[in-house]
């Protein structure tokens, strides 16, 4: 294990350079190398955003270049230096980006008590994973919490006072002139890049949107040289900037190690997820990542069918796609109510709906002659028939889990997590509080 900074690659010489902490460079010789950079927050080229001279080129997202009281949401040192700032006298937060992770630094700045404000640009929320309705569904759940959610804005500058925040200059939805919110803080969510200036430096070659471009077995066009995770573009189109996929991958190039080049592929990994934000239960989800890619919920292909269910009552909101016939679900949306998702996503895998139907899934009734047949789960409550994926992280299924309890009694998650993994990827599949398998 060596602790520095690479700062190049030969592949001349098969040796990578790197900094040390105490900022001596040394050097490093390789046979394999897997680049496992990942990625960085993108900082928008904003006036006020970064200050000029104290860009740092080998270092996108370098906390130094940027005026006090502006943060990125990604490590811990961010989280930390958000506390410093509330402690230091910062009452008023804007939050630049409302999808996942925006949505996240929120609730981050909410739980520190600070007047919050979510800046997005497009006309809803979530709007890579939702549709309009959802997403403004979405935005008025939060808004009830007393965050004021501001969609189709144009950031104009970050305003200073001195290389102090004191506000940001925004044209909102619909107006013509620009008002300045007055911030003492902004914190900037407005999605990643892959880190791939270490590849470009060597010349490898890259993928059309940044990242180090791979082929199906995740090896660059140096055959010495293999790319996974956030910082992988998948044959040069597609970066993943999520945490399962690098384990899907890493899992590809350990076998091509061992195996031998070759003897495993990678192709895609499942885009569906499932959150709370701020209190609200999310989830996405696709039979295939053109569900998303292809945005089929945004009812433009003829080929796909949508049914939807929005309960005032409960303030719940439910999506569900088909083909154009309502034998296969393709996918769907779930806001404010999504327990079904787990079942949900495992049919959308299934070749057909079985003994259900498009009306009973979407307004959640029982099918029409439903008598009482064997439930698919044995019986247990689960609703989970052996082969349906549990933790889709790890690709653990309900057999997994149930032989762990029963074999090994890890009857806590805990336990469970030690006896095969499952929950210690993003955590979904287990309950908020840890104690007890869903």
């Amino acid at each position: 294990l060596v602790y520095g900074r690479a700062v190049a690659v030969d592949r001349e010489i098969k040796s990578v350079s790197y900094m040390d902490p105490s900022g001596s460079f040394n050097s490093v010789g390789y046979d394999i190398l897997v680049f496992a950079t990942g990625s960085y927050c993108f900082v928008p080229p904003t006036p006020g955003m970064v200050i000029p001279e104290k860009r740092n080129p080998h270092w996108p997202d370098d906390p130094a270049s940027r005026p006090e009281g502006v943060f990125v949401y990604r490590t811990i040192e961010d989280l930390d230096g958000l506390i410093a700032a509330v402690k230091g006298g910062a009452r008023k937060a804007a939050v630049i980006g409302g999808g996942l992770l925006g949505l996240e630094a929120a609730k981050a700045v909410y739980d520190l008590k600070m007047e919050s404000h979510v800046l997005e640009m497009a006309p809803f929320l979530m709007p890579a994973q939702l549709n309009k309705a959802a997403g403004t569904l979405l935005a008025k759940k939060i808004q009830a919490l007393d965050i004021r959610v501001h969609i189709g804005v144009k950031i104009l500058e970050v305003v200073l006072s001195g290389e102090k925040v004191v506000g940001i200059k925004i044209i909102e939805n619909g107006e013509e002139e620009p008002t300045i919110l007055e911030v003492d803080m902004v914190v900037v969510s407005a999605g990643i890049r892959p880190r791939d200036e270490l590849a470009k430096g060597c010349g490898l070659e890259l993928g059309g949107r940044g990242g180090i471009k791979v082929d199906s077995g995740l090896r660059t066009a140096d055959p010495s040289i293999y790319a996974i995770g956030e910082c992988a573009s998948i044959g040069g189109n597609f970066a993943y900037g999520l945490w399962a996929p690098g384990v899907e991958q890493a899992e590809v190039v350990v076998n091509n190690f061992v195996d031998g080049p070759g003897s495993a592929e990678y192709s895609s990994s499942d885009l569906s997820t499932k959150l709370k934000l701020l209190g609200v239960d999310v989830a996405s989800f696709g039979s295939h990542n053109d569900f998303f890619f292809k945005r089929w919920f945004d009812d433009k292909d003829p080929e796909v069918i949508s049914l939807e269910c929005s309960n005032p009552l409960t303030g719940s909101y439910r999506k569900l796609c088909f083909n154009a016939d309502g034998t296969k679900l393709m996918g769907g949306l779930l806001v404010g109510d999504a327990k079904d998702y787990t079942k949900l996503l495992q049919l959308s895998k299934k070749d057909d709906l079985g003994d259900l139907d498009p009306e009973s899934l979407t307004y959640q009734r029982p099918p029409p002659g439903d008598g009482g047949a064997a439930p698919v789960d044995g019986g247990d409550g689960t609703g989970l028939a052996d082969d349906d994926l549990v933790c889709t992280c790890i690709g653990l299924s309900k057999a997994d889990v149930v032989k762990a309890i029963t074999e090994k009694e890890a009857t806590t998650v805990p336990l469970l997590k030690k006896a095969n993994k499952v929950g210690t990827g993003c955590g979904g599949c287990v309950t908020p509080v840890g104690a007890v398998p869903k």
